[in-house]
């Protein structure tokens, strides 16, 4: 199926529910903690539910096999690369005051110190018995009845009619978000 046709059924099946969407820059660590942050507190108020879709890219494959050079040119490899959602955090904290760089040069030490010590403790452990593999695929237990209080959905109002809207970069931090009116 070619993906203008998914990408239509997609938008189709979020502007048919009764939901918030939002399309977040999923490359912006802030805009997504934002967008996290708003949709937890719509949920908390009672006011969702909230379908989030964070929009990325894939740097590398699928795997080590992919030829990604038949479908991607090096020129659009490079412009996703200069959005990198870490390398631009870290450019943002700088800039607003959050972390000098001696404290930021500190913690990715720290972290590639600690990731180094993961890695080998990783490479020089003990494989996996594989008898193990489905160890906690499975549950041995089951229960036989639905208990009383899930067993029912009782309905508190009519469903709200919602619209569908997008963030951007932009606007992740101040666009308002609104439920439609039933003529919109």
């Amino acid at each position: 199926m070619p993906v203008e046709i998914c990408c239509q059924k997609v938008e189709m099946f979020i502007m048919s529910m009764p939901l918030i969407t939002l399309v977040i820059n999923g490359m912006d660590i802030l805009a997504c903690m934002d967008a996290m942050r708003r949709a937890a507190e719509l949920c908390r108020k009672g006011e969702g539910p909230v379908m989030l879709e964070f929009d990325t890219y894939r740097n590398y494959g699928h795997s080590l096999g992919d030829p990604r050079n038949e479908y991607r040119t090096k020129e659009e490899e490079a412009e996703w690369k200069a959005l990198d959602p870490i390398a631009n955090l870290e450019r943002q904290m700088l800039e607003n005051g959050c972390i000098t760089p001696k404290k930021l040069a500190d913690l990715k030490a720290k972290v590639a110190d600690r990731n180094a010590r993961m890695a080998a403790k990783a490479a020089w452990s003990q494989d996996p018995d594989p008898a193990d593999v489905i160890k906690y695929m499975y549950t041995d237990t089951r229960v036989d009845t639905v208990p009383e209080e899930f067993a029912t959905v009782k309905p508190v109002g009519e469903l709200p009619v919602m619209t569908a809207q997008l963030i951007t970069r932009q606007s992740a931090s101040t666009a308002p978000l609104r439920r439609a009116g039933p003529d919109e």
